[in-house]
């Protein structure tokens, strides 16, 4: 902005003046203006509109601004199951999370909280996972093994049990279905393969199937459905088009018990999008360009990358 004398400035939301509050910061550097509003909120969504005037006119701008959650609440993406053990072997129960910001874990033995004393009983973290270590199990340490994972979104818990006994026989006791590791989202561009995986534990052995938008995933040309004798199931699908996008739900089940996992799959493509021009964001554009003179930069030129 400029003109002589200095022009008086106000800003304006969906026609209301705004005034200077805890949140709202007027700044002027002698050639920009700027409006501050930290932290961002959900209402502050709006049409923003900037005045300036003096004595010999007036001239606006205007832009609209939405205000978007950038948040996700948690989840885990790999899980732990049920376990069995000898007094005097060592245990160990790992979860890989996911959430924005990244979730807080908390581990719980039956209600009592678990606390880490450095020795015996460890709580490990690993990038996006945590793994809990117990040393030397003893009959005490059998009972529910359950993980809150929390964030300002929300929370999510799961749960196990460990079992330490003298007579050990996993394959006799029952287990409904656990996703030891859930299907993610798959982000692929038209043309290419789009591949989910997934791993489920249980007694007897599970049954499975697939489902997108909540109907059944028919095998076909270029659809493959795959299970191995690890649980590794996988739903591979061949030169992906738009009409394949969608939320991919896996279904286990058997006597005990079910459990599902989703995902989505998006599908990018190659079109060109038509951008605004630059010349739309600066009044007299064609006159500043005719001139030679460099245009001016919207914001402060900074370093993107290091060749």
């Amino acid at each position: 902005m400029k003109g002589g004398p200095v022009p008086k400035m106000k800003w304006y939301k969906d026609g209301k003046e705004i005034k200077l509050g805890d949140r709202v910061f007027f700044t002027y550097d002698g050639d920009r203006a700027f409006l501050e509003i930290r932290p961002a909120k959900g209402t502050d969504s709006g049409m923003y509109k900037c005045v300036i005037e003096n004595e010999h006119g007036k001239a606006e701008t205007e832009c609209e601004v939405s205000v978007r959650k950038c948040f996700e609440s948690p989840s885990f993406t790999s899980t732990f199951c049920n376990q069995y053990k000898l007094p005097g072997h060592d245990v160990k129960m790992g979860v890989k999370y996911d959430g924005l910001p990244l979730p807080e874990l908390t581990w719980y033995h039956d209600a009592e909280k678990i606390v880490s004393d450095g020795d015996r009983i460890r709580i490990r973290k690993d990038g996006e996972g945590q793994t809990l270590l117990i040393k030397d199990c003893t009959y005490s340490d059998s009972g529910v093994y359950r993980v809150v994972a929390k964030n300002k979104e929300g929370s999510v818990e799961y749960k196990a049990e460990l079992f330490v006994s003298d007579d050990v026989d996993p394959k006799k006791r029952p287990e409904a279905p656990v996703f030891l590791k859930v299907i993610g989202d798959q982000e692929v561009f038209e043309g290419s393969k789009a591949l989910f995986k997934a791993i489920v534990m249980g007694r007897p052995e599970p049954d499975f199937r697939w489902f997108k938008d909540g109907h059944p995933v028919i095998s076909a040309n270029r659809v493959n459905v795959e299970k191995d004798s690890e649980g590794l199931i996988r739903l591979s699908i061949r030169y992906v088009s738009p009409e394949d996008a969608g939320v991919y739900q896996l279904k286990a089940w058997n006597d005990f018990g079910e459990a599902a996992c989703t995902g989505k799959l998006i599908c990018e493509t190659l079109t060109s999008r038509m951008k605004r021009p630059v010349g739309d964001e600066y009044q007299g554009f064609d006159k500043i360009r005719r001139s030679g003179v460099p245009m001016p930069l919207p914001d402060r030129p900074m370093i993107s990358a290091l060749v």
